[in-house]
């Protein structure tokens, strides 16, 4: 980690497949992606997968039902360079627009 908090904002468009998010250069402490059709949010923070089994996030949906985790394969991966997008149409849904925050 830097001495000075990185923060970046950006946006992607869902594909459906994992894909890597690299557009902020460093690698985040958190990450939270919004799905801007339905407002629901993945958010995952650097170290959870040592400590959960479904490591992928915590999914907030927007209509107000439970929260639960998300696999990595479906939910979140934090890299060296940024992050990787799963699965799951909650942060991935194909052709669905995104946006996304991390802090380091």
């Amino acid at each position: 980690m830097s001495g000075a908090n990185r923060n970046y904002i950006g946006f992607f468009r869902g594909t459906g497949a994992a894909q890597t998010i690299t557009e902020a250069g460093f690698r985040p402490r958190k990450v939270k992606v919004t799905h801007l059709g339905d407002g629901s949010t993945v958010e995952l923070v650097d170290g959870e997968e040592a400590v959960a089994a479904d490591a992928g996030g915590l999914l907030t949906p927007d209509d107000g039902s439970a929260k639960s985790f998300l696999s990595a394969a479906a939910g979140l991966t934090i890299t060296d360079s940024g992050f990787t997008v799963g699965t799951s149409a909650a942060c991935n849904e194909s052709g669905e627009a995104f946006r996304f925050e991390v802090q380091d």
